[in-house]
């Protein structure tokens, strides 16, 4: 337990003990004990502590977000990155909002002993995880919030991670749009659902190893819900001290309400993830050129790295991208099309800013890396036996 030197946490933790104090007059170590807990959760509350590093940035970045508006309102290129910005955020705030709402029922009305029951542990969990998108049809967008109730819920990491990446490919809308863009040839449509799943699960299970026992303390953020990581709380619900802590809701109004309110958290929490990404999406895409690009397509490998390229910049909806690449079909090899509908859905910009409301950025960059160097042999293998 860490130790507050706040002096108005601990005024605070006062208040906030004061009932279990004086239910425990007769034992000191009974009080002493309630106000240490107490004082714990307000030192991790915004009135215990001073404004963070992300907080000044945020300031920082739409303080520069105004001046810009101001000063180059009129020009050509600013208005070009306006709207590629407005539409990347407007894409994706329907489908972030439908997935955290599907968190926030996750949260009311599944509990741990319900979730354990359905995902088994250990390896079996990971390839169950990695197939949830069948019932659970959403885009990468919605998956973020998701994941984070399912991790809440004890869900093991490995399974989260198969998750994030296999849900927002293999499920039945990317199929159906994948197949249709594909002018109904349904084996494009199979073969990226089975090398999603293939990588989902496979990454999984590689970080699983790397990581070991430590995996969720080296995965999660201090802020995230996790299992077994809460101090004090009167709900006594084991998640982190937080605006939703609350005594369990029972009724059936009441846990509506109480599944609307987790979501709405998750939502704002990753909103404003989502804001940065798709500012850095609509740079990326405003300023480099596409000659660039196509220029790099002249041999496999340069093609397939250009398509990871513009899946990490341009931010298309996983649900839409297979329109984008079956586009490309002139100028790029079937293997550079499959890199972009593979890595995309799991590695775009506004998911890397995304991610930091739920993992370390340590854990980050492992992850990108070894989803980036998965998707390139995959891509790779492709193109060695198929020349295409």
């Amino acid at each position: 337990m860490k130790n507050s030197t706040n002096p108005r946490a601990w005024a605070n933790a006062g208040r906030i003990a004061s009932t279990d104090a004086a239910m425990n007059d007769d034992h000191p170590i009974l009080r002493d004990t309630a106000l240490h807990r107490a004082a714990h959760c307000c030192a991790d509350s915004p009135q215990g502590k001073r404004p963070g590093v992300g907080t000044l940035a945020e300031g920082i970045f739409f303080a520069c977000a105004v001046a810009a508006l101001l000063l180059w309102r009129e020009a050509p290129l600013f208005r070009t990155l306006a709207v590629t910005f407005t539409a990347i955020v407007l894409e994706a705030l329907p489908f972030m909002l439908a997935g955290s709402l599907a968190g926030g029922l996750i949260e009311t009305f599944i509990t741990e002993e319900r979730m354990s029951r359905l995902m088994p542990t250990g390896r079996r969990g990971v390839f169950l995880a990695a197939s949830l998108g069948l019932v659970l049809p959403v885009c990468e967008c919605a998956v973020v919030p998701i994941v984070r109730r399912l991790l809440g819920k004890g869900v093991s990491p490995a399974a989260a991670v198969a998750y994030l990446l296999a849900g927002p490919i293999a499920n039945p809308l990317v199929f159906l749009s994948t197949g249709t863009a594909y002018s109904f040839h349904w084996s494009t449509a199979l073969a990226r659902l089975a090398l999603g799943y293939a990588i989902g699960v496979s990454t999984g299970l590689f970080l699983q190893r790397m990581f070991g026992p430590g995996f969720r303390d080296a995965m999660l953020r201090e802020s995230c819900p996790a299992k077994d990581e809460a101090p004090s709380c009167a709900c006594k619900e084991g998640h982190l001290h937080g605006p939703g802590c609350e005594p369990p809701v029972t009724g059936g109004v009441p846990r509506v309400w109480s599944a609307l309110v987790h979501g709405s958290e998750d939502f704002l929490d990753t909103c404003r993830f989502l804001v940065l990404g798709a500012l850095a999406a609509a740079v990326a895409q405003t300023m480099v050129p596409r000659e660039l690009l196509a220029a790099l397509a002249g041999s496999p490998v340069l093609a397939i790295v250009s398509a990871m390229a513009m899946a990490v910049g341009l931010n298309l909806c996983s649900e839409a991208d297979a329109f984008v690449a079956a586009s490309m079909r002139s100028m790029w090899p079937f293997a550079a099309q499959m890199t972009f509908m593979l890595l995309g859905p799991m590695l775009d910009m506004k998911l890397l800013f995304m991610y930091r409301a739920v993992f370390r950025g340590r854990f980050i960059a492992v992850l990108a890396g070894t989803v980036a160097v998965s998707v390139f042999l995959a891509a790779l293998g492709i193109h060695l036996l198929f020349k295409r």
